[in-house]
């Protein structure tokens, strides 16, 4: 294996840990973004943040569930034939 493929390696594998962590969240049953907004005439950054409660929604958690699923494969598949 060269470097090259080394570093792509450790590049996949850090996008599938990523997935998997979002896999365990999505199962936890709540999804939570945050914004940032800079204020006008400040340096001041807020974070918004903004929740959903999949569990109510179950089209989408099996939606967003099964892309991820299907990534993931597709991660490893491509892990493998390096």
């Amino acid at each position: 294996m060269t470097i090259e493929q080394l570093n792509k390696a450790n590049e996949i594998k850090n996008k599938i840990d990523t997935l998997k962590e979002f896999q365990m969240v999505l199962n936890a049953g709540i999804i939570s973004c945050v914004t940032y907004e800079l204020k006008p005439y400040s340096d001041k950054v807020e974070p918004k943040i903004a929740h959903l409660d999949i569990h109510d929604n179950r089209n989408i958690s099996d939606v967003i569930g099964g892309y991820v699923t299907g990534r993931i494969a597709e991660l490893e598949k491509q892990l493998e034939e390096l």
